[in-house]
């Protein structure tokens, strides 16, 4: 059993790793968030784990909430990785209508 949940190891680099929630899953547009600690260190990133699992839970507590919570730079982030998970499920499906269209729509 991992005794530091959020974290784990891959080529002696550490990082951390936590599942979104699933009442978030459709407005965060993924199931987990892993990220670089950049360090090999495993004290360092025990500490940074746990200070960035915290931040997550706040930041998933205040989407709960509602967005006027949220400071501009969070609503900005959150709404570009959205308008991107859209343009690229828009994308997908103009290009599967594309190679499906046929002689006479040419």
């Amino acid at each position: 059993m991992n005794s530091t949940p959020y974290l784990i190891c891959r080529d002696g680099i550490y990082y951390f790793r936590k599942v979104c929630p699933k009442d978030l899953l459709p407005f965060l547009g993924r199931q987990e968030i892993t990220k670089s600690l950049r360090t090999a260190s495993i004290h360092l990133a025990k500490r940074l784990a746990l200070t960035m699992a915290t931040d997550l839970e706040n930041l998933f507590e205040q989407l709960r909430q509602g967005l006027g919570l949220l400071k501009p730079k969070q609503v900005d982030l959150l709404a570009s990785h959205f308008y991107q998970q859209q343009i690229q499920a828009l994308t997908k499906e103009a290009l599967e209508e594309f190679e499906d269209r046929t002689v006479e729509e040419e």
